[in-house]
């Protein structure tokens, strides 16, 4: 299967509906991922003529410093206590040091050899990981040296999930203390601002008729009454940031799309995550920094990834990543095939500040 990453760019689709048209015939009904150019061009209200990014902490302003985004938060979210996970990194070695054996370098010896069943059972670098496996898979440009030592967070045994108040996260990005520097990689992954997962529905079925996104970016709760949703921070502490959000809005009609999520993400360094699919539409916008993104077809066929069912306990990862569950003789040439497929078909998309991609469902 050949295919590309289309871009689109709001200047050059002029009217609203020339840009919802496009997105919907071209991106939506055809499954294609898509990569969104200044996504707070899409909008019917222009975010940049009309709020300063000391307002919209979301405006996705390319221009903006990292505290110039912490200060357009409110500072009643500051105090609130989101989960985060904790990776300990990798600690400097004093000259001298007896050389250790880490993740990458394990994966290049794997990589040197001809038989890579030789080495899933080579007593001196130990059984193969998930982590490994995942590297394994990876594009050879993220296996440099600036990737190959940065913690990949995928829930494995040697992180922490822990809870922390949002403002101290939020701060580490430039602490330059020990802890934070040397010791321990900080992601929040996930964590929802506004949600109608299956659980807030039944607890605001009577309060909460939906998520709407207005013509000019902004994203809220839309009530069945006036009465405010008292214990909304019980269940999504960072709500209070909804009203510094940007969407492209010329792409997200509440007449024609239901937004289910809209999702926080955050580490304090350069990371990665592991391969995975999700089981719905997703619209990725970066508001600060960058983020190099792997994708490849849905189809097993293609890209040698046998999806886990979404609702079973392996989640949404592949099958492989989960070795335990494959046969030692069959993991060996499983990811060989998988490797394979991935070097013909995946594509590396990155999207820096400001822009965004349309990931359809299953990629």
């Amino acid at each position: 299967m050949k295919w590309n990453i289309d871009e689109m760019d709001a200047e050059q689709l002029k009217s609203p509906e020339e840009q919802w048209s496009t997105f919907h015939d071209q991106y939506i009904l055809r499954g294609m991922p898509v990569k969104l150019a200044s996504y707070n061009k899409f909008n019917c209200v222009s975010t940049v003529a009309s709020d300063s990014v000391c307002n919209r902490w979301g405006s996705g302003d390319s221009n903006a410093t990292w505290d110039d985004i912490v200060r357009c938060m409110p500072h009643a979210v500051m105090d609130k206590v989101v989960t985060v996970q904790l990776a300990r990194l990798k600690e400097e070695q004093e000259e001298g040091d007896d050389e250790k054996i880490d993740a990458s370098s394990r994966i290049y010896k794997r990589r040197r050899l001809d038989d890579c069943s030789e080495a899933l059972f080579d007593s001196s670098i130990g059984p193969i990981s998930a982590k490994e496996i995942d590297k394994y898979l990876s594009d050879d440009m993220l296996c440099t040296e600036r990737f190959s030592n940065c913690p990949t967070f995928m829930g494995q045994d040697d992180q922490i999930t822990t809870e922390m108040p949002f403002g101290r996260v939020m701060s580490q990005l430039y602490d330059t203390s020990a802890c934070s520097r040397k010791l321990f990689a900080c992601c929040i992954a996930q964590e929802p601002i506004l949600s109608l997962s299956e659980e807030e529905e039944s607890v605001y079925a009577k309060d909460v008729k939906s998520i709407e996104c207005k013509t000019n970016g902004t994203v809220g709760y839309v009530h069945n009454s006036s009465t405010p949703l008292s214990t909304l921070s019980d269940y999504n502490p960072l709500h209070v940031l909804a009203d510094g959000i940007v969407l492209p809005s010329t792409l997200l009609p509440h007449d024609h799309v239901k937004i289910r999520n809209v999702n926080f993400w955050f580490t304090n360094q350069i990371s990665t995550s592991n391969w995975h699919y999700d089981g719905n539409q997703n619209i990725l916008a970066v508001v600060y920094g960058e983020k190099t993104i792997e994708l490849c077809p849905p189809d097993p066929q293609i890209s040698g990834l046998k999806p886990s069912p979404i609702s079973s306990n392996l989640a949404n990862h592949p099958i492989l990543l989960r070795s335990n569950n494959i046969r030692a003789q069959n993991l060996s040439r499983e990811m060989k095939q998988a490797n394979e497929c991935l070097r013909r078909h995946r594509k590396l998309i990155k999207v820096q500040a400001g822009d965004a991609l349309f990931i359809p469902e299953g990629w």
